[in-house]
């Protein structure tokens, strides 16, 4: 949204698509893929609470290992596995 900070941007995401609040996180990594820049960032939630908002169809948690065959932004399990390799370093 424009003018949105990058907080109010993950707070409403997050809610948009799972329903959670999340009040606090913090940013793991910024990387470019496909002409975009995608920032991860990490949250402790309720997942058991989770459930499809108007933006999403479904909620599901899946392994990190062996993600469902569906579409993607490139690169975008890279991503996720070396956000949660830089995290168990933490």
């Amino acid at each position: 949204m424009p003018g949105e900070t990058a907080d109010n941007a993950i707070q409403r995401e997050i809610f948009e698509e799972t329903e959670l609040r999340v009040l606090h996180f913090h940013k793991v990594q910024k990387h470019k893929s496909a002409g975009y820049t995608l920032q991860v960032f990490a949250a402790s939630a309720a997942i058991a609470d989770a459930h499809a908002g108007d933006d999403a169809a479904a909620v599901r948690i899946v392994p990190i290992d062996n993600p469902p065959a569906l579409l993607y932004t490139p690169d975008l399990w890279a991503i996720i596995r070396a956000a949660h390799q830089r995290l168990t370093e933490l």
